[in-house]
């Protein structure tokens, strides 16, 4: 949170002091209603204000396919966004040039932009922010109430079980916090780019209606209640449906660029030449950062194209990448966005963003490796 924020949030903040200090009276923890205004401010809290040279950056089309036009065995529709970072020297204190390159027609799935369980991480980082604003750490209880089953968890267990082994309940309770009708505005007011991304449906749809009861489209969303060490809030049942349905014809949609570029502002938020990221502190983000880890213990699957890179960078196993995969056998689609330093020069940081039409996870395999044997050639 930046100091005009800060500053913002404590000249108001007597608004709500009758309210909190009501309700302190009270036996047992606090609850504090949130007002309609502090909504809105937690909403759309910014992070740093360093401009970015992400959005700005033109992307080359030309020759990341001339590159690998020699791989052998790739998909004929291999679709990859290549984003190289410089940092100004081995501190990583900040970035001075951002180069991109890209293969195939830079779409999803042509039509669709669907990429499974890749987008994931996006509800997960909005939400963290959210519950930050108002005070809230990982260890924050979230109980979602009104559905069938009404569930109560750690937001750093929902937001690893989602991010890890994948869970689709996790990622459905995490949209259903952030609200599909929210999200993206919330991700087109960071100033980045991000105006591709609609989350609108839930995930595993039978499950999510038969055994937890909630609805496909998050009309309604629980009534959701947050409590950690006496201190509790809550956010009433509201109309959740996307306001952007009518762009998206499945639960979700999205981009390359928006995937790519996403990753980068919350790997590198506040670095100045990024831009505007999350502004997510320490706590949360050692939540994200080892959710998303090639590291991960419950990350049992989905090391594809991650691998491939490896091994065409001639890194050991102790080499940690952070990615986000994504797959439908039924579609079919392969997906998935990696960030990761370049092993053989420490000023270095590459975000991978690739997507195969294929059934088979060893076609992301080969283009990832056939993407980290020409690195050396994007510099």
């Amino acid at each position: 949170m930046n100091f005009l924020t800060l500053a913002l949030l404590i000249s108001l903040s007597g608004h709500a002091s009758a309210q909190v200090r009501a309700s302190s009276d009270c036996a047992g923890p606090s609850v504090f209603r949130t007002p309609d205004w502090m909504s809105e401010l937690f909403r759309f809290l910014p992070g740093s204000n360093n401009a970015s040279l992400l959005p700005e950056a033109a992307i080359d089309t030309e020759r990341l396919p001339a590159l690998t036009a020699s791989c052998r065995g790739l998909h004929a529709e291999s679709q990859a966004l290549v984003t190289r970072i410089q940092f100004q020297d081995e501190t990583r204190s900040e970035v001075i040039s951002v180069s991109r390159y890209q293969m195939g027609n830079g779409q999803l799935n042509s039509s669709s932009r669907y990429a499974a369980s890749a987008v994931k991480f996006l509800p997960a980082v909005l939400m963290a922010q959210s519950l930050q604003a108002q005070g809230f750490s990982p260890n924050v209880e979230l109980s979602f109430e009104g559905y069938r089953n009404s569930t109560s968890l750690r937001a750093a267990t929902l937001i690893e079980q989602a991010l890890s082994p994948s869970d689709n309940r996790a990622y459905n309770h995490m949209l259903a916090f952030v609200s599909p009708r929210d999200l993206t505005a919330r991700l087109q007011a960071l100033g980045l780019g991000l105006d591709a991304t609609v989350l609108r449906r839930a995930y595993y749809r039978d499950d999510w209606l038969n055994e937890v009861g909630g609805t496909a489209d998050f009309d309604p969303l629980p009534a959701i209640r947050m409590n950690e060490a006496g201190r509790a809030s809550q956010i009433p049942a509201r109309s959740g449906t996307s306001m952007d349905a009518a762009a998206c014809g499945m639960s979700s949609c999205t981009s390359l660029e928006d995937l790519n570029t996403a990753l980068i502002a919350i790997l590198l938020q506040d670095v100045p030449g990024v831009g505007q990221g999350f502004g997510l502190n320490d706590d949360w983000m050692r939540v994200i950062r080892s959710s998303l880890s090639s590291a991960n213990p419950l990350r049992r699957r989905g090391h594809d194209m991650v691998q491939g890179l490896r091994d065409a960078l001639g890194a050991d196993a102790t080499m940690e990448f952070w990615s986000k995969p994504g797959y439908v056998d039924t579609l079919p689609t392969v997906s998935d966005t990696a960030f990761f330093y370049d092993p053989r020069d420490r000023r270095v940081a590459w975000a991978v963003t690739a997507q195969i039409p294929s059934a088979d996870r060893n076609d992301i395999a080969r283009l990832g490796a056939c993407l980290g044997g020409v690195f050396g050639q994007l510099e």
